[in-house]
């Protein structure tokens, strides 16, 4: 059985409520992107074959280093009965749970996810949007079975062209870090 090491970040990060979406800010280094996959897998250990998980960045090249890190995690945890096909960026699991690392940069992209459901979804470098927009619509394919809560976690690093809509909603919340906070757009609970 793989051992996982997890640092402080990644410990509180996997510590907060299903019910919660989240926002990870912060520098680099912090260990964010394993944090990120630390949560795919537990969503897909949890719900197998219901498991319905996108993972977005704005451009296919952005996906290459979060393409290694789910690389080296499931293939330590799962070996070769974890496949990924790198031509359409899509994890299958042995107990059946899906993974897509995909792309949105415009509205154009958006129909590709229209009319999907994902029970996950991980928007990662949300600095690089410089507009919420395309993201609130992606919130759209959030569903699943009662059984399962759905989720967003948007990861973002300070700066970018999106920093100010992003220090706005998720940040200058009122509330303390690591603390919950409503997001009114959303309409939802945050941490």
């Amino acid at each position: 059985m793989q051992t996982i090491e997890l640092n402080d970040f990644q410990q509180r990060l996997l510590s907060i409520p299903e019910e919660f979406d989240i926002f990870c800010g912060g520098g680099r280094g912090g260990g964010k992107s394993y944090g990120l996959a630390y949560l795919i897998l537990r969503h897909v250990e949890q719900y197998g074959e219901k498991a319905r998980v996108l993972y977005l960045r704005k451009t296919y090249k952005g996906l290459a280093d979060f393409e290694l890190v789910t690389r080296e995690i499931f293939g330590n945890i799962y070996g070769t009965a974890a496949r990924y096909n790198a031509a359409e960026h899509v994890w299958r699991m042995p107990n059946g749970a899906y993974i897509e690392l995909g792309q949105l940069e415009s509205h154009a992209d958006y129909t590709k996810y229209q009319g999907r459901s994902f029970t996950l979804l991980i928007v990662d470098e949300a600095g690089q949007y410089a507009e919420p927009d395309l993201l609130d619509m992606m919130r759209s394919n959030l569903r699943g079975s009662k059984s399962i809560p759905v989720r967003m976690v948007i990861a973002a690093n300070p700066g970018g062209v999106g920093h100010h809509w992003i220090a706005k909603r998720y940040v200058f919340t009122g509330s303390n870090p690591w603390e919950m906070f409503y997001e009114p757009r959303s309409k939802r609970r945050w941490v």
